[in-house]
């Protein structure tokens, strides 16, 4: 597909004719879309906050990776010690030598909450994503259990306890907006959060009111807006470049 070059320098974010389209119902969020977005709320919605917003592709070889020393390598490099919250994009593809999006069929949203090291996973389709994001989470908590300093736990076959809950979250009604979901669940709870809200006391009208297929489709609308924006502003650098030079 013909690359949509104005947007290729967007924080390594490649965006595709083909994906703009998926921005149209009936049609799935791919990982391109679900990057995006993440990464527009990191800098435009959420630029202050200590935030961690993980990309598809970093999440599905985090879930798959099985030695440790890489593992702990992905996940320093994201300096995940220091942030307060972290989103994870979870899909169920489970094809290892292709993206999670390219053989999935589900997306989730699973949090980190560094403040009560726990993770929260938010499953639109009545939790079936959970074993998906409970390894997701295992892998993390190992890792991060490494990196904290106990690295005998590389050697140590106990079990690792991880705090993991799957809290009551409002619920899709067709086949294909889950990953308009996980990112409305993302954008409620980090603005939750934001108000000093604890994670573990959201409200019902964060997890239930606020996420509806309403704010589903108006997220459906908002994202082409926002490439369009993000295409302006790089295009705009571009041609400031251009003058300088």
């Amino acid at each position: 597909p013909k690359r949509m070059q104005e947007l290729a320098t967007f924080d390594n974010v490649n965006l595709y004719k083909s994906d703009i389209k998926l921005c149209k119902a009936p049609n799935y969020l791919n990982d391109n879309l679900i990057d995006f977005t993440f990464e527009y709320f990191r800098r435009k919605i959420f630029p202050k906050e200590n935030f961690l917003f993980i990309t598809a592709g970093v999440a599905y070889v985090i879930r798959h990776e099985n030695d440790m020393e890489d593992l702990v390598d992905t996940i320093e490099a994201l300096d995940v010690t220091k942030k307060r919250l972290i989103f994870f994009p979870v899909n169920d593809g489970s094809d290892v030598s292709m993206s999670g999006s390219t053989t999935g069929t589900h997306w989730s949203l699973l949090v980190y909450d560094s403040a009560l090291d726990s993770y929260f996973h938010y499953d639109s389709y009545g939790g079936s994503n959970e074993s998906c994001a409970y390894h997701l989470a295992k892998k993390m908590s190992s890792a991060i259990q490494y990196i904290k300093g106990n690295k005998k736990q590389k050697e140590k076959k106990t079990k690792l306890a991880i705090k993991f809950f799957q809290p009551k979250c409002s619920q899709q009604t067709n086949g294909y907006d889950c990953g308009l979901y996980l990112l409305c669940f993302a954008k409620e709870i980090a603005q939750a959060i934001t108000k000093n809200v604890s994670q573990d006391k959201l409200s019902y009208k964060v997890l239930h009111e606020a996420v509806t297929r309403i704010s589903a489709n108006k997220l459906r609308n908002m994202i082409p807006k926002w490439i369009a924006e993000i295409s302006r502003e790089v295009l705009g650098n571009t041609n400031e470049e251009k003058n300088v030079t």
